[in-house]
């Protein structure tokens, strides 16, 4: 479980085959890399077009004991407004205005996974394109430094496409933390720490754990889904910047146990991780430059 766009996205499964899919319509993103953005010094570009590219290993979807290596390109847009600034974390708007409080929308982007190659799920439907978007309230703890120490409260609204179909999926709020380190005094190199919370409505754990009737098996019996806890995330995330790119690199481990759907024949796996890496090009700069100084995360 990315900044506005308007484009395509290629998504490639080497082991379930390949997935090829095109997305026109206007997008907020980010979630799929969860790179805080750096302080922005003010003779920055007010606008930038971007492409980031990457590779990883993840799973199938929570609490799966397969994981497939994936591959993306997307293009997206970079604007930093006196109020209203969109990046690869999405839009910030200045909804509240506090020192150390501050409200924004938070967006996530999931990767589809096919039932075919995933024997806990083969002969089930799909799991599509997941699209999250919804409010977060965070709250700046000051740190005396340069280090920065954020308390995040997102709640998304949920919703699955092939492109052919959209769907409701319920809501999912993810509370958690960010703590970013600067490697170096110009923020060209960070350090982000991630730690947070999932918790999923009904709607949106029926979509991974339930098993209706229709795809029971011997060893997949009837499982009626509960709302409440799906997991807990943790991960670091180091990032290097130049002028045209930035470099990533981010590990990340997840556990499941104790969640609510437990006891689902869906649920295989109470702990697991995931490796993603990539580059962000930014291959278009505004000659209009931003006239605000911002530390958003």
């Amino acid at each position: 479980m990315l900044e506005y766009r308007l484009g395509s996205a290629t998504i490639l499964d080497r082991n379930a085959g390949v997935s090829i899919f095109r997305i026109a319509q206007l997008f907020v993103a980010a979630g799929l890399i969860l790179l805080p953005h750096a302080t922005l010094a003010e003779d920055e570009p007010l606008f930038e077009l971007n492409l980031v590219g990457g590779v990883g290993t993840v799973p199938d979807y929570p609490a799966s004991d397969q994981h497939h290596i994936r591959a993306i390109a997307l293009p997206f847009a970079t604007y930093r407004g006196t109020s209203v600034r969109a990046n690869y974390e999405g839009i910030q708007a200045d909804v509240v205005k506090r020192p150390q409080l501050g409200a924004d929308a938070s967006i996530g982007f999931s990767l589809p996974s096919s039932s075919d190659s995933n024997v806990a799920r083969r002969g089930m439907p799909d799991i599509d394109t997941l699209l999250e978007i919804g409010p977060r309230l965070y709250v700046l703890i000051p740190t005396g430094s340069t280090k920065e120490f954020r308390l995040i409260f997102p709640i998304r609204a949920v919703i699955a496409t092939d492109l052919q179909r959209w769907t409701d999926r319920g809501l999912l709020f993810a509370p958690g933390f960010i703590y970013k380190i600067p490697l170096q005094e110009n923020h060209k190199s960070n350090l982000i720490f991630n730690l947070g919370i999932n918790f999923g409505t009904n709607r949106l754990n029926q979509y991974f754990y339930e098993v209706l009737p229709e795809f029971a098996q011997a060893d997949r019996p009837v499982y009626r889904s509960r709302a409440g806890y799906i997991g807990s995330r943790a991960s670091a995330i180091y990032t290097i910047s130049s002028r045209r790119f930035r470099y990533f690199a981010a590990a990340g481990v997840q556990s499941y146990k104790g969640s609510a759907n437990a006891v689902s024949p869906l649920h295989r796996k109470d702990y697991d991780a995931t490796l993603f890496g990539g580059v962000i090009w930014s291959f278009y700069h505004s000659d209009a430059k931003s006239k605000t100084l911002t530390q958003e995360l």
